[in-house]
Protein backbone atom coordinates (compact mmCIF):
# COMPACT_ATOMS: atom_id res chain seq x y z
CA UNK A 1 0.00 0.00 0.00
CA UNK A 2 1.55 3.39 -1.15
CA UNK A 3 1.53 5.47 2.15
CA UNK A 4 0.57 8.95 1.46
CA UNK A 5 2.31 10.47 4.28
CA UNK A 6 1.74 13.63 6.63
CA UNK A 7 4.11 16.55 6.81
CA UNK A 8 3.03 17.53 10.52
CA UNK A 9 1.37 14.53 12.37
CA UNK A 10 4.54 12.62 12.43
CA UNK A 11 7.58 13.90 10.99
CA UNK A 12 9.16 10.93 11.61
CA UNK A 13 7.67 9.16 9.02
CA UNK A 14 7.92 11.13 6.28
CA UNK A 15 10.19 9.98 3.53
CA UNK A 16 12.68 12.44 2.47
CA UNK A 17 12.57 11.46 -0.76
CA UNK A 18 8.51 11.47 -1.59
CA UNK A 19 7.16 14.40 -2.39
CA UNK A 20 3.90 15.78 0.05
CA UNK A 21 1.09 15.70 -2.59
CA UNK A 22 -0.60 19.03 -0.87
CA UNK A 23 -2.57 20.65 -3.47
CA UNK A 24 -3.91 17.80 -5.26
CA UNK A 25 -7.62 16.73 -5.12
CA UNK A 26 -9.10 13.39 -3.36
CA UNK A 27 -9.26 11.60 -6.04
CA UNK A 28 -5.26 12.46 -7.73
CA UNK A 29 -3.89 11.22 -4.18
CA UNK A 30 -6.82 7.98 -4.51
CA UNK A 31 -5.14 7.44 -7.53
CA UNK A 32 -1.76 7.32 -6.67
CA UNK A 33 -2.38 4.28 -4.04
CA UNK A 34 -1.73 0.61 -5.19
CA UNK A 35 -4.32 -1.24 -5.79
CA UNK A 36 -3.39 -4.41 -3.88
CA UNK A 37 -5.78 -7.37 -2.96
CA UNK A 38 -7.61 -6.27 -0.13
CA UNK A 39 -7.71 -9.08 2.71
CA UNK A 40 -9.62 -7.62 5.56
CA UNK A 41 -11.30 -9.08 8.70
CA UNK A 42 -15.22 -8.84 8.74
CA UNK A 43 -16.69 -8.54 12.31
CA UNK A 44 -20.38 -9.32 11.44
CA UNK A 45 -23.67 -9.96 13.64
CA UNK A 46 -27.17 -8.37 13.54
CA UNK A 47 -27.67 -4.83 14.57
CA UNK A 48 -27.78 -4.52 18.91
CA UNK A 49 -25.75 -8.18 19.18
CA UNK A 50 -22.89 -6.47 20.57
CA UNK A 51 -20.34 -6.24 17.99
CA UNK A 52 -19.56 -2.59 18.75
CA UNK A 53 -18.51 -4.01 22.15
CA UNK A 54 -16.33 -6.28 20.42
CA UNK A 55 -14.98 -4.34 17.67
CA UNK A 56 -13.52 -1.98 20.36
CA UNK A 57 -12.32 -4.56 22.34
CA UNK A 58 -10.23 -6.06 19.71
CA UNK A 59 -9.37 -2.48 18.61
CA UNK A 60 -7.46 -2.22 21.98
CA UNK A 61 -5.23 -5.06 21.23
CA UNK A 62 -3.63 -2.18 18.97
CA UNK A 63 -3.35 -4.95 16.42
CA UNK A 64 -5.79 -3.90 13.96
CA UNK A 65 -6.84 -0.88 11.54
CA UNK A 66 -10.47 -0.14 11.77
CA UNK A 67 -12.77 2.25 10.76
CA UNK A 68 -13.98 5.38 13.44
CA UNK A 69 -16.63 8.01 12.87
CA UNK A 70 -14.22 10.19 11.38
CA UNK A 71 -13.78 7.86 8.32
CA UNK A 72 -17.43 7.70 7.65
CA UNK A 73 -18.01 11.64 8.77
CA UNK A 74 -14.68 12.91 7.17
CA UNK A 75 -14.68 10.05 4.33
CA UNK A 76 -14.15 12.66 1.07
CA UNK A 77 -11.46 14.69 2.53
CA UNK A 78 -9.45 11.78 4.18
CA UNK A 79 -6.69 11.95 1.69
CA UNK A 80 -6.21 15.65 1.12
CA UNK A 81 -6.68 15.98 5.30
CA UNK A 82 -4.10 13.78 5.78
CA UNK A 83 -1.62 15.07 3.18
CA UNK A 84 -1.93 18.17 4.32
CA UNK A 85 -0.93 16.76 7.87
CA UNK A 86 -3.58 17.66 9.30
CA UNK A 87 -5.59 14.72 10.46
CA UNK A 88 -5.03 14.56 14.07
CA UNK A 89 -6.42 18.47 14.08
CA UNK A 90 -9.46 17.16 12.05
CA UNK A 91 -9.94 14.47 14.40
CA UNK A 92 -10.02 16.75 17.46
CA UNK A 93 -11.93 19.20 15.49
CA UNK A 94 -14.81 16.06 14.85
CA UNK A 95 -14.49 15.33 18.74
CA UNK A 96 -14.92 19.57 19.85
CA UNK A 97 -17.98 19.40 17.67
CA UNK A 98 -19.74 16.12 19.06
CA UNK A 99 -18.89 18.40 22.82
CA UNK A 100 -20.20 21.43 21.31
CA UNK A 101 -23.91 19.63 20.18
CA UNK A 102 -23.76 18.35 24.05
CA UNK A 103 -23.08 14.67 22.54
CA UNK A 104 -20.71 13.21 24.80
CA UNK A 105 -21.99 9.42 23.94
CA UNK A 106 -24.36 7.98 21.23
CA UNK A 107 -27.56 7.96 23.08
CA UNK A 108 -27.94 4.21 22.52
CA UNK A 109 -25.94 3.45 24.93
CA UNK A 110 -22.59 4.75 27.28
CA UNK A 111 -20.38 4.20 24.75
CA UNK A 112 -17.88 7.96 24.80
CA UNK A 113 -18.45 9.45 21.31
CA UNK A 114 -14.95 11.15 19.96
CA UNK A 115 -14.07 10.47 16.31
CA UNK A 116 -12.43 7.65 17.23
CA UNK A 117 -15.07 5.75 18.13
CA UNK A 118 -14.95 2.83 15.93
CA UNK A 119 -17.82 2.62 13.55
CA UNK A 120 -19.36 0.82 10.70
CA UNK A 121 -18.30 0.45 6.87
CA UNK A 122 -21.95 0.75 5.91
CA UNK A 123 -22.51 3.79 6.78
CA UNK A 124 -19.83 4.83 3.88
CA UNK A 125 -21.83 2.69 1.26
CA UNK A 126 -24.90 4.47 2.64
CA UNK A 127 -23.73 8.10 2.45
CA UNK A 128 -21.52 7.22 -1.07
CA UNK A 129 -24.09 5.05 -2.93
CA UNK A 130 -27.45 4.68 -0.76
CA UNK A 131 -26.29 0.98 -0.52
CA UNK A 132 -26.24 -0.90 3.10
CA UNK A 133 -24.27 -4.23 1.98
CA UNK A 134 -21.00 -4.84 -0.41
CA UNK A 135 -22.42 -6.68 -3.73
CA UNK A 136 -21.20 -5.83 -6.97
CA UNK A 137 -22.28 -2.61 -7.31
CA UNK A 138 -20.82 -0.94 -4.35
CA UNK A 139 -17.34 -3.43 -4.28
CA UNK A 140 -15.65 -0.82 -5.82
CA UNK A 141 -16.53 1.90 -3.16
CA UNK A 142 -15.67 -0.69 -0.36
CA UNK A 143 -12.03 -1.36 -1.80
CA UNK A 144 -11.76 2.53 -1.90
CA UNK A 145 -12.19 2.90 1.60
CA UNK A 146 -10.17 0.17 2.53
CA UNK A 147 -7.61 2.03 0.35
CA UNK A 148 -8.04 5.43 2.17
CA UNK A 149 -8.21 4.03 5.70
CA UNK A 150 -4.96 1.68 4.93
CA UNK A 151 -3.63 5.30 3.18
CA UNK A 152 -3.87 7.46 6.25
CA UNK A 153 -3.10 4.91 8.64
CA UNK A 154 0.30 5.04 10.98
CA UNK A 155 0.88 1.27 10.72
CA UNK A 156 -0.78 -0.04 7.54
CA UNK A 157 0.78 -2.89 7.16
CA UNK A 158 -1.60 -4.35 10.11
CA UNK A 159 -4.93 -6.40 9.43
CA UNK A 160 -7.84 -4.14 8.32
CA UNK A 161 -10.81 -4.92 10.94
CA UNK A 162 -14.04 -4.05 9.91
CA UNK A 163 -17.94 -4.41 10.54
CA UNK A 164 -21.46 -3.96 9.26
CA UNK A 165 -24.39 -5.62 10.55
CA UNK A 166 -25.78 -5.19 7.25
CA UNK A 167 -23.62 -8.11 6.06
CA UNK A 168 -24.35 -10.32 8.95
CA UNK A 169 -25.96 -12.52 6.09
CA UNK A 170 -24.08 -11.85 3.46
CA UNK A 171 -20.74 -13.34 4.18
CA UNK A 172 -21.01 -15.86 0.77
CA UNK A 173 -21.05 -13.17 -1.26
CA UNK A 174 -18.54 -11.11 0.07
CA UNK A 175 -16.26 -14.05 0.20
CA UNK A 176 -17.06 -14.50 -3.54
CA UNK A 177 -15.94 -10.79 -4.33
CA UNK A 178 -13.14 -10.80 -1.62
CA UNK A 179 -11.97 -14.50 -2.09
CA UNK A 180 -9.00 -13.61 1.01
CA UNK A 181 -11.78 -12.28 3.70
CA UNK A 182 -12.23 -13.62 7.01
CA UNK A 183 -14.92 -13.49 9.44
CA UNK A 184 -15.53 -13.30 12.87
CA UNK A 185 -19.60 -13.98 14.14
CA UNK A 186 -21.19 -12.55 17.04
CA UNK A 187 -24.32 -14.33 18.03
CA UNK A 188 -26.61 -13.37 20.22
CA UNK A 189 -30.07 -14.33 20.96
CA UNK A 190 -32.31 -13.05 18.71
CA UNK A 191 -35.24 -12.21 21.24
CA UNK A 192 -32.47 -10.43 23.11
CA UNK A 193 -31.00 -8.38 19.74
CA UNK A 194 -34.85 -7.84 18.95
CA UNK A 195 -35.54 -6.46 22.21
CA UNK A 196 -32.29 -3.93 21.80
CA UNK A 197 -33.07 -3.16 18.59
CA UNK A 198 -36.49 -1.99 19.72
CA UNK A 199 -35.56 0.15 22.38
CA UNK A 200 -32.53 1.94 19.83
CA UNK A 201 -35.51 3.10 17.82
CA UNK A 202 -37.62 4.41 20.48
CA UNK A 203 -34.97 6.52 21.63
CA UNK A 204 -33.97 7.63 18.07
CA UNK A 205 -38.05 8.58 17.17
CA UNK A 206 -39.04 9.86 20.57
CA UNK A 207 -36.12 11.40 22.22
CA UNK A 208 -34.18 12.20 19.04
CA UNK A 209 -30.21 11.38 18.29
CA UNK A 210 -28.04 13.64 16.29
CA UNK A 211 -25.47 11.48 16.17
CA UNK A 212 -27.56 9.15 13.90
CA UNK A 213 -28.64 11.92 11.41
CA UNK A 214 -24.85 12.57 10.92
CA UNK A 215 -24.15 8.84 9.84
CA UNK A 216 -27.27 8.73 7.78
CA UNK A 217 -26.33 11.84 5.76
CA UNK A 218 -28.52 12.54 3.21
CA UNK A 219 -31.24 9.87 4.36
CA UNK A 220 -30.47 10.83 8.23
CA UNK A 221 -32.32 14.45 7.18
CA UNK A 222 -35.07 12.67 6.88
CA UNK A 223 -36.22 12.66 10.22
CA UNK A 224 -36.26 16.31 10.34
CA UNK A 225 -39.25 15.97 8.05
CA UNK A 226 -42.82 16.09 10.01
CA UNK A 227 -44.59 13.43 8.18
CA UNK A 228 -41.65 10.84 8.37
CA UNK A 229 -41.05 11.62 12.16
CA UNK A 230 -45.10 11.18 12.64
CA UNK A 231 -44.91 8.26 11.12
CA UNK A 232 -42.12 6.37 12.81
CA UNK A 233 -43.11 7.39 16.15
CA UNK A 234 -46.39 5.39 15.31
CA UNK A 235 -44.46 2.73 14.27
CA UNK A 236 -42.47 3.06 17.22
CA UNK A 237 -44.93 4.15 20.22
CA UNK A 238 -44.93 0.85 22.76
CA UNK A 239 -49.04 2.44 23.08
CA UNK A 240 -49.81 1.29 19.58
CA UNK A 241 -52.32 -2.06 19.09
CA UNK A 242 -49.90 -2.66 15.78
CA UNK A 243 -46.69 -2.47 16.83
CA UNK A 244 -45.18 -2.12 13.39
CA UNK A 245 -41.66 -1.66 14.22
CA UNK A 246 -41.63 -4.67 16.96
CA UNK A 247 -43.38 -6.67 13.90
CA UNK A 248 -40.42 -5.69 11.47
CA UNK A 249 -37.89 -6.19 13.50
CA UNK A 250 -39.27 -9.62 14.06
CA UNK A 251 -39.47 -10.22 10.69
CA UNK A 252 -36.17 -8.85 9.65
CA UNK A 253 -34.29 -10.98 12.72
CA UNK A 254 -36.27 -14.11 11.01
CA UNK A 255 -34.61 -13.41 7.98
CA UNK A 256 -31.37 -12.66 8.94
CA UNK A 257 -30.85 -15.59 11.46
CA UNK A 258 -32.13 -17.69 8.86
CA UNK A 259 -30.23 -16.74 6.11
CA UNK A 260 -27.36 -17.26 8.31
CA UNK A 261 -28.43 -20.77 9.11
CA UNK A 262 -28.63 -21.61 5.05
CA UNK A 263 -25.70 -20.18 4.13
CA UNK A 264 -22.80 -20.77 6.72
CA UNK A 265 -22.30 -24.32 5.76
CA UNK A 266 -20.96 -23.38 2.70
CA UNK A 267 -18.46 -20.90 3.95
CA UNK A 268 -14.61 -22.85 4.64
CA UNK A 269 -14.25 -23.90 8.11
CA UNK A 270 -10.64 -21.97 8.32
CA UNK A 271 -11.84 -18.67 7.05
CA UNK A 272 -14.14 -17.70 9.96
CA UNK A 273 -14.39 -18.27 14.30
CA UNK A 274 -18.03 -17.83 15.80
CA UNK A 275 -18.67 -16.85 19.48
CA UNK A 276 -21.73 -16.17 21.51
CA UNK A 277 -22.45 -12.52 22.97
CA UNK A 278 -23.01 -13.97 26.23
CA UNK A 279 -19.84 -16.10 26.25
CA UNK A 280 -18.14 -12.75 25.56
CA UNK A 281 -19.21 -10.96 28.87
CA UNK A 282 -19.04 -13.76 30.68
CA UNK A 283 -15.46 -14.65 29.71
CA UNK A 284 -14.23 -11.71 27.83
CA UNK A 285 -10.17 -12.65 28.29
CA UNK A 286 -10.82 -16.42 26.94
CA UNK A 287 -13.04 -14.72 23.92
CA UNK A 288 -10.75 -12.33 22.66
CA UNK A 289 -7.55 -15.10 23.14
CA UNK A 290 -9.81 -17.30 20.91
CA UNK A 291 -10.49 -14.66 18.11
CA UNK A 292 -6.57 -13.55 18.12
CA UNK A 293 -5.69 -17.31 18.02
CA UNK A 294 -7.89 -17.50 14.89
CA UNK A 295 -6.55 -14.46 13.23
CA UNK A 296 -2.97 -15.52 14.27
CA UNK A 297 -2.21 -12.33 15.88
CA UNK A 298 -0.44 -11.39 19.29
CA UNK A 299 -1.30 -8.58 20.83
CA UNK A 300 0.38 -5.49 21.49
CA UNK A 301 -1.52 -4.44 24.46
CA UNK A 302 -2.87 -6.58 26.85
CA UNK A 303 -5.69 -6.13 28.49
CA UNK A 304 -7.82 -7.20 31.49
CA UNK A 305 -11.42 -7.10 30.13
CA UNK A 306 -13.22 -8.06 32.92
CA UNK A 307 -12.90 -4.53 33.76
CA UNK A 308 -14.88 -3.49 30.78
CA UNK A 309 -17.72 -5.34 31.42
CA UNK A 310 -20.54 -5.60 33.70
CA UNK A 311 -23.06 -8.75 33.30
CA UNK A 312 -26.76 -8.08 34.56
CA UNK A 313 -30.02 -9.63 33.32
CA UNK A 314 -32.04 -8.30 29.89
CA UNK A 315 -35.25 -6.89 30.80
CA UNK A 316 -37.67 -7.26 28.26
CA UNK A 317 -39.73 -5.07 26.97
CA UNK A 318 -43.64 -5.60 28.07
CA UNK A 319 -44.63 -6.25 24.12
CA UNK A 320 -41.81 -8.85 23.59
CA UNK A 321 -42.29 -10.33 27.09
CA UNK A 322 -45.67 -10.80 26.39
CA UNK A 323 -44.73 -12.74 23.16
CA UNK A 324 -41.85 -14.36 24.52
CA UNK A 325 -43.47 -17.93 23.54
CA UNK A 326 -43.93 -16.95 20.33
CA UNK A 327 -40.82 -15.54 19.48
CA UNK A 328 -38.70 -18.65 20.90
CA UNK A 329 -40.98 -20.57 18.50
CA UNK A 330 -40.42 -18.64 15.65
CA UNK A 331 -36.61 -17.80 16.15
CA UNK A 332 -36.34 -22.23 17.34
CA UNK A 333 -33.63 -23.06 14.65
CA UNK A 334 -31.07 -20.26 15.45
CA UNK A 335 -31.71 -20.75 19.34
CA UNK A 336 -31.34 -24.64 19.16
CA UNK A 337 -28.00 -24.18 16.82
CA UNK A 338 -26.74 -22.18 19.41
CA UNK A 339 -27.90 -22.99 23.35
CA UNK A 340 -30.50 -20.88 23.73
CA UNK A 341 -33.34 -22.50 25.71
CA UNK A 342 -36.54 -21.71 27.45
CA UNK A 343 -36.64 -17.76 28.59
CA UNK A 344 -33.91 -15.04 27.02
CA UNK A 345 -31.37 -14.93 29.72
CA UNK A 346 -28.78 -12.57 27.72
CA UNK A 347 -26.45 -10.12 29.18
CA UNK A 348 -25.48 -6.76 28.49
CA UNK A 349 -22.42 -4.47 28.92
Amino acid sequence: MTSINAVEDDPRSVDSTTRNPVGQTEAELLARLDQTECAPVFLLGAFRSGTTLLYRMLEETRCFNITTAYHVLNYRDLLTTHAAGRTRSARDELTRYFRELHLSTRKLDAIELSAEMPEEYGFVLVRELRQRQINRKSLPKFLELCRKTLAISEAPEKTLLLKNPWDFDNFQQIRDLIPRARFVFLHRDPIDTVNSQLKALRQIWHEGNAYAQMLGGERGKWLDNSVVHALLSWATDPTSRIRLAERLLVRYATRWTTGYLDRIAALPRDCYHELRYEDLCRQPNESIHEIMTFLGEQPENVVDYRNEIAVRPTNLLPGLSARQAALQQKFERYRRAWGYTGAATAVRS
